[in-house]
């Protein structure tokens, strides 16, 4: 990674602290700096151990948008679970439904945490306007591969988990209609 400025370094670690105006200078920081040695520190932070911290990452990286694919792409093969996690959270809150394709194969990941971040991301990132689309997307997975994301849409939007099933039976309780 390229040197990166003492300013995003110091931002990063205001993101990490409790407190509140530190955190919305931070978040404004690194947005006004997204520059790609900004996202790769972004994305190397999420290494930290703390949950709280990674959340903050997460959401500046979902605000950060397009640009920062590149580097969550690489980062949803990391060797840390919650590396994993973290990014494939994040491009899915940038990507919606277009980051299923990437994201499907680690709703079957080792790891709990990686497969409900997983799920959690694809039911936050989806849209609603378009159910049909959804299901669409949906048609190559069995109910086994979706579950992680059906449980966290569930959760999450329960009207659009209403309409998947009611478009596609198989997937909910029982897999039938």
């Amino acid at each position: 990674m390229a040197a990166v400025k003492s300013a995003v370094l110091a931002a990063l670690a205001d993101l990490a602290s409790a407190d509140a105006q530190a955190w919305r200078g931070a978040r404004e920081g690194l947005l006004e700096a997204a520059d790609p040695d900004t996202i790769e520190a972004i994305v190397d932070a999420l290494s930290a151990t703390s949950w709280r911290f990674r959340a903050n990452l997460v959401a500046v990286l979902a605000e950060i948008g397009g640009s920062a694919i590149p580097a969550l792409e690489s980062a949803i093969v990391h060797g840390v679970w919650y590396v994993r996690a973290a990014a494939a959270e994040a491009l899915a809150l940038i990507q919606g439904e277009d980051s299923f394709e990437a994201l499907t194969p680690l709703l079957s990941d080792p790891s709990v945490g990686v497969r409900e971040a997983v799920g959690r991301g694809l039911a936050r990132g989806s849209a609603v306007e378009d159910p049909a689309r959804l299901v669409e997307r949906l048609r190559p997975f069995d109910r086994a591969q979706l579950l992680p994301f059906l449980k966290a849409l569930r959760r999450e939007r329960e009207e659009l988990y209403a309409q998947i099933l009611s478009l596609r039976p198989d997937l909910g309780p029982g897999g039938g209609p």
